[in-house]
């Protein structure tokens, strides 16, 4: 474990910024998102909403540079802030599930996380890891169990 993740600075301005933009990607109409960009632009809610159902996102670049930067001081600093995880309850059929909703800020330290651990994950996990790989999920796994009980090379199973 030691031999991973070496040569990587997750207080980068660019490494930042790039895991700033892969987690906004697609995000930009929600309205967390938009109470981020309103918070450190000072622009009303209501333009920054015009602007993204507008689709002009690289208006938003001199936003998502501030956010790096007071991100960047947050890592350095190591204080990190964000809005508590808040629950809601959502009914599926006769099941009541209760889920737990992350602020936009907290998902983006998850992916400058993950980015940052992206080496490890790529030698570390497995083809058969099924369920931590975007794609493969759990029907993957079943498959995969299925075919290695069928072949007459299996004595067991585990």
């Amino acid at each position: 474990m030691k031999r991973y993740c070496k040569n990587i600075d997750i207080s980068d301005r660019s490494f930042i910024k790039a895991s700033i933009e892969d987690c906004l990607r697609e995000k930009y109409k929600r309205n967390d998102v938009i109470r981020l960009l309103s918070e450190y632009s000072h622009l009303p809610k209501e333009f920054i909403r015009d602007i993204a159902e507008s689709g002009q996102y690289w208006m938003f670049d001199g936003i998502i540079d501030t956010i790096t930067e007071s991100i960047r001081m947050e890592i350095l600093e190591q204080k990190y802030s964000w809005k508590p995880v808040w629950y809601t309850y959502k009914i599926e059929g006769n099941k009541r599930r209760r889920i737990g909703i992350q602020d936009i800020k907290q998902q983006i330290y998850d992916y400058i996380a993950v980015r940052g651990l992206q080496e490890l994950f790529d030698k570390r996990i497995g083809f058969y890891q099924c369920a931590a790989l975007p794609g493969k999920g759990q029907i993957v796994g079943k498959d995969a169990i299925k075919r290695k009980l069928r072949s007459s090379k299996s004595r067991w199973g585990w």
